[in-house]
């Protein structure tokens, strides 16, 4: 398992194709995600709901379009997501949600809960560490 050179530098670009890597393989996804994976509250990061094995990842990329992974549906099912990163130190959080977009890509309704998930920059490459409900 090969990441590309860049995806493992601790800026925005960087984070940007090791994310694409993660997205796609299941065995990056594998390697790069915390033994366990904390759960904590959306509202208040701070509250720590539990930790668990890293489940389904809940975001895909189908057709150049990040989407909503649920097992069971197929790709073509998937809806939309309007997501969003933001680097702080060594964290990157990505906040995404079901939307509806119009013709122009702009995002015209967000639909149901909004989650986050949290990757900390550590032993040189991201990790996926935390996951926000």
């Amino acid at each position: 398992m090969q990441l590309p050179a860049d995806a493992c530098v601790k800026s925005e670009d960087g984070f940007a194709s090791f994310f694409e890597q993660f997205v796609y393989e299941a065995p990056v996804r594998a390697a790069y995600s915390a033994p366990t994976v904390e759960v904590r509250d959306i509202k208040d990061p701070a509250k720590l709901l539990g930790s668990e094995q890293a489940g389904p990842f809940r975001i895909a990329l189908v057709d150049n379009q990040w989407s909503y992974n649920e097992p069971g549906k197929d790709a073509g099912q998937f809806a939309r997501v309007k997501m969003d990163r933001t680097l702080s130190g060594d964290r990157m959080r990505v906040d995404f949600v079901k939307a509806k977009f119009s013709p122009d890509e702009e995002v015209t309704k967000t639909l149901g809960k909004p989650e986050a998930y949290v990757f900390e920059f550590k032993q040189g490459c991201w990790q996926l560490t935390q996951q926000l409900r």
